[in-house]
């Protein structure tokens, strides 16, 4: 147990919740995990407090955590005193529901459903400068920075898939490259190779971006709950976490060291009618949102056999929608 808390004091965890704007949670469940801080999202007049994801941003002035807060916009939150989050900066959405937010050098980017991708220079986080607004694909749902380049996922163009952006000059972000045979919900990244989440087709596929102007599918498989939602690779690319978002959607992990012969490995549920969301992998340990069931913790050390090394949820009576309370995860 000594073992366990010592791990855990190591990160500042962060983590976004989608919660009806009634369920103020009264208490919360957790092993080897404890709240040392808390922002509350202002009320902005909907029936829904809906913050889509979290990321974090680390400069000159410490520690900041970056909230995409649907039609709401992006906060910038100084987290520099864990134990008293502050809000310093926050950005209009621009067309709605403000999805995701990663993080290039001193810029944050990000994407709105039906809005542009913005890249906004937070160089200093109290003061957010917009650089670039690019609208050539009718909004995202997802963002992910690979080695200088931005791959954007459902995109509301063509079938939905994934278009590859050259960040060299952030005030003037260029296509170089697209795949899209089908809807592409989020996309992990490791080395030149790009797992790719095809969440209304239940598989996962592989993808060669080694040429990012002609990426080219070199594997798939097919995922435990049919519905592909994101993916994180770790053990230097060797295994891949994946999550399918359903009734029931849970972790699976692969051997993925040939692409074109993926082997399961080993499966991870907390309860069958419930979903998990997003991974978040640092080493071999793995945070996950999960939504109702909060965050869970996992040691990835033998991928064949998971262990859960704790769990928070700030709401653990919720007895509504299976996909309220945690969506995102990030830890320093």
């Amino acid at each position: 147990m000594k073992r366990k808390s010592c791990l855990f004091s190591l990160f500042v965890l962060l983590f976004s919740v989608v919660t009806v704007h009634s369920a103020v949670a009264q208490g919360f469940t957790a092993l080897n995990m404890e709240r040392v801080g808390y922002f509350n999202v202002p009320d902005i007049g909907q029936d829904f407090y809906v913050v889509a994801d979290v990321w974090g941003y680390e400069g000159p002035q410490g520690r900041f955590a970056l909230l995409a807060r649907s039609n709401d916009g992006l906060s910038i939150i100084d987290i520099n005193d864990p134990s008293d989050p502050v809000e310093v900066a926050h950005l209009d959405a621009i067309g709605g529901d403000l999805k995701d937010v990663k993080v290039y050098d001193h810029y944050a980017v990000a994407v709105e459903e039906y809005g542009p991708l913005q890249i906004i220079d937070i160089s200093d986080p109290s003061d957010p400068v917009r650089v670039a607004e690019v609208y050539d694909y009718g909004g995202a749902h997802n963002v992910t920075i690979h080695d200088g380049m931005a791959f954007l996922t459902g995109v509301h163009q063509g079938n939905g898939g994934m278009r590859i952006l050259d960040l060299s000059d952030p005030s003037a972000p260029v296509e170089i490259g697209r795949f899209d045979p089908y809807y592409i919900h989020d996309v992990a990244l490791h080395g030149t190779t790009a797992y790719a989440s095809a969440v209304y087709f239940g598989f996962l596929a592989i993808v060669d971006v080694s040429d990012p102007t002609n990426p080219r599918e070199v594997g798939r498989f097919s995922t435990p709950g049919h519905a592909t939602h994101h993916a994180w690779s770790f053990g230097d690319g060797a295994y891949l976490l994946v999550v399918d978002e359903t009734s029931g959607g849970h972790v699976s992990i692969w051997d993925v060291s040939d692409p074109a012969s993926a082997r399961l490995l080993s499966e991870y549920q907390v309860s069958s009618g419930t979903s998990v969301h997003n991974p978040f992998i640092i080493g071999n340990t793995a945070y996950l949102s999960y939504y109702m069931e909060g965050i869970r913790v996992l040691d990835l050390t033998d991928p064949s056999n998971p262990t859960e090394l704790g769990f928070f949820d700030t709401n653990p009576q919720n007895t509504g929608s299976i996909f309220t309370d945690f969506w995102g995860v990030f830890a320093f």
